[in-house]
């Protein structure tokens, strides 16, 4: 976990998950760019991941390119 925010990468898809509410203008970009809530986490397509501003943006950016790194 990275800044509280844990990103799982399967192939094409990711799951992002939060420690606690991230706040509504996160879940609505998640919503929009076609991820669905399940088991504490978001999930969907990694190519979709919304980009988000801020420390939550930065970790989940940096989280993907160190997974990318090691594929």
């Amino acid at each position: 976990m990275n800044g509280g925010v844990l990103v799982t990468v399967y192939q094409d898809s990711a799951s992002v998950a939060f420690p606690d509410f991230p706040g509504r203008e996160i879940v609505d970009a998640f919503k929009s760019a076609g991820f669905y809530y399940a088991g504490k986490a978001w999930h969907g397509k990694l190519a979709t991941i919304p980009t988000i501003e801020g420390a939550i943006g930065e970790s989940i950016r940096r989280q993907i390119a160190t997974t990318q790194e090691v594929q």
